[in-house]
């Protein structure tokens, strides 16, 4: 398995991405985000125009993509667990972050599309083919969970990777430079703090500066 690291940077420079890239660079992690200088305009056309247009370039070196949204989600653990905790779920197709706060539901519901590994031919061909059912709906985590049961896609509801930061914080704990969720007995490699209030300057680092300085020991 040849994995890509990669983000959707839609913004005039690098430096919005700030704090993943720092977070990258703790981990040893090489990222490679894309789209730095396009301006956004919606999910269907980052989807279609830049996400699957950068896949399919990457798709010529590598066999797998671990994405995850760039300016509100920090890593945590090296791609060395990242991987084998990837293959611990069988390696799946397409294994895609968790939305629900409830680690106990089916495996193919709930989804999150702000962080997931997949097989690069999978996740496009898969893309493309919901694109043209979800002709009147741009939101591809919203094609995914209306999509129902997709064969060879399985959800994170573990949290053995992704952890979304907008649940219950009772439940995530810093422990040294990690965190461990209490609910499912996981330590999560990657946090994304989706959802909320997006700076247009700074996104969602109000949300992660205060997580920075307890993992990292600054502000």
């Amino acid at each position: 398995m040849n994995i890509v690291v990669t983000t959707a940077a839609l913004y005039p420079d690098r430096s919005r991405i700030h704090l993943l890239d720092e977070s990258a660079n703790r981990c040893g992690i090489p990222l490679e985000p894309f789209g730095i200088g396009k301006p956004y305009s919606n999910w269907r056309q980052m989807l279609m125009e830049d996400t699957l247009v950068a896949l399919d370039s990457f798709g010529t070196e590598f066999s797998h993509v671990l994405y995850v949204d760039a300016a509100d989600s920090l890593f945590l653990a090296p791609m060395e667990e990242i991987i084998w905790k990837y293959e611990d779920y069988g390696s799946p197709p397409l294994l895609i972050s968790a939305d629900s706060p409830s680690p106990i539901l089916d495996k193919h519901y709930g989804v999150n599309a702000g962080g997931f590994i997949a097989e690069i031919q999978f996740f496009t061909e898969l893309m493309r083919r919901l694109s043209r059912i979800f002709v009147d709906e741009g939101d591809y985590q919203t094609w995914l969970n209306r999509s129902g049961k997709i064969d060879g896609m399985w959800v994170d509801h573990a949290r053995q990777i992704f952890q979304s930061m907008d649940e219950c914080h009772l439940s995530i704990q810093a422990v040294g430079r990690r965190v461990v969720n209490t609910v499912t007995a996981q330590w999560p490699c990657v946090l994304h703090f989706r959802g909320g209030y997006s700076d247009p300057h700074t996104g969602r680092d109000y949300r992660l500066l205060p997580w920075c300085e307890k993992l990292w020991g600054k502000s």
